[in-house]
């Protein structure tokens, strides 16, 4: 594996071309994936430690994610695994509908940040409960904004139901149909009846 940490600056250019490289790549395997974003995390860790700030080393660690393994399915049509039932149907062209993690990077961010040694399968375990995507409309995002939830989640968050932000201001929301990966059986069936999708 390339070492990403002996300059910051030169590291999170080198970083962010090996993530553009590997992404054109069709052929990677999950297990592959999950190591470029357990790198990542290293590397983060690594500059975070030495001093950087946040807002300088969390690009490097979103870009992984979304190119490694929040687009593996295709674009942002085929990377959401909800959608809202307002934004069924609606054209992406027409600027009506944004793609939008249910659960903020930054609580993502967070909690893959504290792991102290980043193991693909801790890594997977992570995203696979928070890394939940969803198409809404633009009024559904100004909803959000309006309830100051655009970048946190609510404060009696339970940590477990990552639909909560979309629930506390009435967003009603269904499977994504063009969605093909087997986790999303898994966000459903890890919130409790009351809380699962409309």
């Amino acid at each position: 594996m390339i070492n990403f940490f002996v300059c910051p600056k030169i590291s999170n250019i080198a970083l962010k071309s090996l993530v553009w490289f590997m992404t054109i790549k069709s052929n990677l395997s999950i297990e592959q994936r999950l190591e470029l974003v357990c790198e990542a995390i290293r590397y983060c860790q690594k500059v975070r430690n030495m001093g950087m700030v946040k807002a300088a080393w969390s690009k490097a660690l979103r870009e992984p994610i979304f190119f490694m393994w929040e687009r593996r399915n295709g674009g942002k049509r085929t990377a959401a695994q909800f959608q809202s039932l307002n934004a069924s149907g609606r054209d992406w062209g027409s600027r009506e509908i944004v793609y939008d993690h249910a659960v903020p990077f930054t609580s993502l961010s967070d909690d893959l940040m504290a792991i102290a040694n980043p193991k693909p399968e801790v890594v997977r375990e992570i995203l696979d409960k928070k890394l939940v995507c969803c198409v809404i409309t633009k009024d559904e995002d100004r909803a959000l904004i309006k309830a100051g939830l655009n970048s946190k989640m609510p404060e009696a968050w339970d940590g477990e139901d990552p639909f909560a932000r979309y629930k506390s201001v009435g967003i009603k929301f269904e499977p994504n149909p063009r969605w093909k990966y087997e986790p999303r059986n898994r966000i459903i069936s890890s919130v409790s009846s009351d809380t699962s999708p409309a």
